[in-house]
């Protein structure tokens, strides 16, 4: 009897010893697919509403607020766990969908901040948190002239953007924390889309609201 308590005594060694192993393992697993599965989804939704915006920015190119209306809507589709880097509003054709490296070198100086960079008649570059907190009081001119966006005005879009093959952009980068803070870091999500413009179409009477 007494071997056989012995080996009995040994496998629940051996047993708590490969639970001990096991079960720190399962639920790193566990936390894991947990973070992706939400990062996934926090991708997904930066997609749509990156679509959701620049559709209503091809319609009224030559709106003054466009711009802010798709920063709008991207702001309100972030989670609390995200924060915004930039959003580049720009110019490209049927060879290149993405912004420009100099457009993207301008967006590296400003990810979250409260700046706006731009390059003449291609891009405008607005960090996150002058993006999460702009207003219609930040675009004053009607003709953008002295506004932070000069460079690049919507109001003018229509006449910068005259070739067959120029499109309208809209990139976007953000910042997203691990919800759990299980794992450390986070993981940058970015996405962009571009439009055909849809001329002629002038919304700036529908600006929002002023707070």
């Amino acid at each position: 009897m007494r071997p056989t308590t012995r080996m009995h005594r040994r496998q629940r060694g051996a047993v708590l010893v490969e639970t001990a192993m096991v079960v720190p393992i399962l639920i790193f697993l566990c936390f894991g697919i947990f973070e992706v599965g939400v990062a996934w989804r926090s991708s997904n939704e930066l997609t749509r509403s990156v679509g959701s915006a620049i559709v209503d920015s091809g319609r009224q190119t030559d709106g003054r607020y466009s711009d802010l209306f798709a920063m709008e809507r991207i702001t309100a589709s972030l989670a609390g766990t995200e924060t915004l880097d930039w959003v580049i509003v720009y110019k490209t054709d049927d060879t290149r969908s993405e912004p420009s490296v100099d457009c993207l070198s301008e967006a590296a100086l400003v990810a979250g901040t409260n700046q706006v960079r731009s390059r003449p008649d291609e891009c405008v570059v607005f960090g996150g948190v002058f993006a999460e907190n702009a207003t219609v009081a930040d675009f004053p001119s009607p003709t953008c002239a002295g506004d932070v966006d000069d460079d690049f005005c919507p109001a003018d879009r229509d006449s910068v953007l005259t070739s067959g093959t120029d499109r309208l952009g809209l990139a976007v980068q953000v910042q997203h924390d691990w919800l759990t803070g299980f794992l450390p870091g986070g993981v940058t999500l970015a996405d962009h889309a571009v439009i055909p413009i849809i001329t002629g179409i002038n919304e700036a009477r529908n600006a929002p609201a002023t707070p």
